[in-house]
């Protein structure tokens, strides 16, 4: 037994945290804390009473900083309190009121103990009492040592350590490698019962709750929204078949069989020119970018080329509506098009699969997207295009929550407009504002920025409509001003609040939450001289 003193903890320094603290990383299996209710991602505020502080300087930092709780020095700090092993320790921990509000304080209390290393009969050292050795891995793919504290212990940290904190926590997966490990954990306590295979046992399955994920009820009404996402392409899709029908009645007249294409070169072009042609279905990869130019390709080496110009403005109306078909109706709408066009004079020149092509240019007229949404783009206009259907979705957005509104409430209203299309409501829940800091902690007001994207919009979408089947707000934190009002003269006072919302998704035929990079767990709402709270995060759900 050593005379070094440890509290079998593992932390990490947050002293310019308000309140400053030790965030707990992991807590060792042969911990004096263990059993004490401690548990990776809390914070240490106080040690026996007295509070954790920042220390003034720099120097004193790095003087004291290693002989705090849980860093590599902290038996020198445990000596100036006079510990001795066996010694009671009572430390004040904080964390987060899940679910709920706010953050709460307990006290812990555990035993400072002598670093002790385990060794069997044989002197050979073990895991703990009763083993098994840590060189030995029992015809197992690697050593128990290297098993528990190179790789076993490292991702229990990063599932429990404030896992689903994380952005690049993936749950489902990281369930999926967790259990691949249940065996071994089975052989371990079944041949080497004591203290260390059912500490490892208990983290193991803290662990797969976290993965696994909470149950969660949702009722057939909380999924209507997705039948009104059906309706809505129906509806719009009988449009546009019946547009295409009615384009393609009316100009009968004008539509020429599009292949074999007449030779651009000796062909007769004039006979030809102002005709349609009904293009075969292309994707992105028949569009050509050259001379910073993109184009259309249709066609082959052996029937010929059409050739259309990706950017020209009847191109970009179908493009654009597109874009906004994704907004109003649906993001699932597929990148194919079916164009009718109208033949050019002229031939064109392209680079197509490393070959110098010709083919007759020609124009878009009309287009089917995803065999869903018609445009008839035939007539030019300097004005927007709208796709058959769309005037039904020019409305104004939903209502705005009162400004009195909690800042939970405000998300539980973005996540609503998520699920019913509802774009004008989304927007106008974001703050117009934003604030940025020099590096000496400085704020820089942005009083106007418009900073959303579309993409948000969606990402959003296409989440609530696919893996995501609900969210929910589950905890908010304190609010802290990050302007006082004081920077300049007419300057606000700007509080910023952080919300947490948890993401339910089906697995196996329940509904449980999950975290993956495809969701934002973390948010904040910030508010103006006390006025409504709006989302400042720029994201998607």
């Amino acid at each position: 037994m050593s005379d070094e003193l440890t509290s079998g903890l593992e932390t990490t320094p947050q002293l310019d945290a308000h309140p400053p603290s030790m965030r707990v990383r992991w807590v060792k299996w042969d911990s004096g804390f263990r059993g004490s209710g401690i548990r990776p991602g809390d914070a240490i505020v106080a040690v026996n009473g007295k509070r954790v502080e920042q220390p003034l300087t720099l120097e004193a930092t790095q003087k004291i900083l290693p002989t705090l709780v849980g860093q590599y020095r902290e038996s020198k700090g445990f000596e100036d309190l006079k510990l001795l092993d066996g010694s009671p320790l009572t430390l004040t921990v904080r964390r987060r009121n899940y679910p709920g509000a706010g953050w709460s304080e307990v006290k812990v209390q555990g035993q400072i103990r002598a670093v002790q290393s385990w060794r069997d009969a044989n002197n050979q050292p073990i895991m703990g009492p009763g083993g098994p050795r840590s060189m030995d891995n029992d015809g197992l793919d690697s050593s128990w040592g290297s098993w528990y504290d190179d790789n076993l212990v490292r991702q229990l940290t990063t599932i429990l350590d404030g896992g689903l904190q994380q952005r690049s926590l993936n749950t489902r997966f990281e369930l999926t490698q967790l259990k691949a490990r249940q065996a071994r954990i089975d052989y371990l306590a079944a041949h080497y019962p004591g203290a260390f295979a059912a500490a490892v046992k208990a983290d193991f399955a803290a662990a797969l709750a976290v993965l696994a994920g909470e149950r969660r009820e949702i009722a057939p009404a909380d999924l209507e929204y997705r039948r009104e996402e059906g309706e809505r392409i129906r509806l719009v899709s009988v449009q546009a078949h019946a547009a295409w029908d009615a384009f393609m009645k009316a100009n009968a007249s004008l539509i020429i069989p599009a292949f074999p294409a007449i030779d651009p070169i000796t062909g007769n072009r004039k006979s030809i020119v102002g005709k349609l042609v009904l293009l075969p279905e292309i994707g992105n990869s028949n569009w050509v970018s050259e001379a910073n130019r993109t184009w259309f390709t249709f066609g082959s080496q052996t029937d010929g080329w059409y050739i259309a110009d990706a950017e020209s403005p009847a191109a970009l109306q179908m493009l654009l509506a597109a874009e906004r078909y994704r907004k109003f109706v649906s993001p699932n709408l597929p990148s194919q098009f079916v164009i009718i066009a109208r033949i050019l004079p002229n031939p064109r020149l392209v680079v197509i699969d490393g070959r110098g092509e010709f083919g007759m240019q020609v124009e878009v007229a009309a287009a089917m997207v995803g065999d869903a949404m018609f445009i008839d783009v035939s007539a030019p206009s300097n004005t927007e295009i709208l796709f058959a259907g769309e005037e039904q979705f020019r409305r104004a957005g939903g209502t705005l929550p009162p400004d009195s509104a909690t800042p939970a409430d405000v998300m539980t209203a973005l996540i609503g407009a998520i699920k019913h299309g509802d774009q004008p409501l989304w927007q106008s829940l974001f703050a117009v504002w934003y604030v940025s800091f020099l590096d000496d902690g400085r704020a820089i007001l942005h009083p106007y920025e418009d900073r959303l994207q579309d993409e948000y919009w969606q990402e959003s979408r296409t989440s609530v409509l696919g893996k995501v089947y609900g969210a929910a707000v589950v905890w908010t934190g304190d609010p802290r001003q990050i302007m006082t009002g004081k920077e300049f003269p007419g300057a606000p006072v700007i509080e910023e609040i952080d919300v947490e919302i948890e993401h339910i998704g089906q697995f196996d035929g329940e509904f449980r939450t999950f975290k993956d990079i495809t969701v934002n767990r973390l948010w904040q709402l910030q508010r103006r001289n006390g006025g409504p709270w709006r989302v400042s995060s720029v994201q998607n759900l």
